[in-house]
């Protein structure tokens, strides 16, 4: 972030400065801060995909579901092909979609609002995957997605579950039933 910080201090109006920004400090648990920094880059490029998703993500993160579900909803428009904003749009929508035991609680509408979110995000996973040449697929899962917090909250649904069987590794899946 703060390579970031001084890059900015010589591009003030770089637009993909304040995204890898706002990145780095969604790495370092920053939500507001990097909230502060995509909003800025969608003022400066508003056709900047992962913008929005970061703007979204951030969102997310603070409890705004429905904002965070309409930017990562911009983002998929501006980039709809990309692994990278499927991806980033998928763990924007597991965010949002909340924790099924809290939504248990809420009205009948709210908890069909969370199960649908969830469905939407194991769906723009599986999508990103299938952007990716196959060869790159399982290795995108075991270095991306079986460490991504962000997609805790859809692990238990049956269709993420068979991603996992698909994209897991035979020496990895005999590993898990020692």
């Amino acid at each position: 972030a703060e390579d970031y910080t001084r890059y900015l201090e010589l591009r003030p109006e770089d637009a993909s400065g304040y995204v890898a920004r706002g990145w780095s400090y969604i790495a370092l648990e920053s939500p507001t801060l990097a909230l502060r920094d995509f909003e800025t880059a969608v003022r400066l490029d508003p056709k900047d995909g992962d913008a929005y998703n970061g703007r979204g993500y951030a969102l997310a993160r603070s409890g705004r579901p429905a904002e965070a579900i309409r930017d990562a909803e911009q983002a998929l428009r501006l980039d709809p092909r990309q692994t990278r904003t499927l991806y980033n749009a998928a763990r924007t929508f597991a965010r949002a979609g909340g924790n099924e035991d809290q939504a248990a609680g809420e009205d009948a509408r709210e908890y069909a609002l969370l199960l649908q979110r969830q469905a939407r995000a194991v769906a723009l996973l599986r999508q990103a995957l299938e952007a990716l040449p196959e060869d790159q697929r399982s290795p995108f899962w075991e270095g991306s997605v079986e460490r991504d917090a962000a997609l805790d909250l859809v692990r238990a649904r049956p269709e993420f579950r068979r991603l996992a069987g698909a994209y897991t590794r035979p020496s990895e899946k005999a590993g898990a039933s020692d």
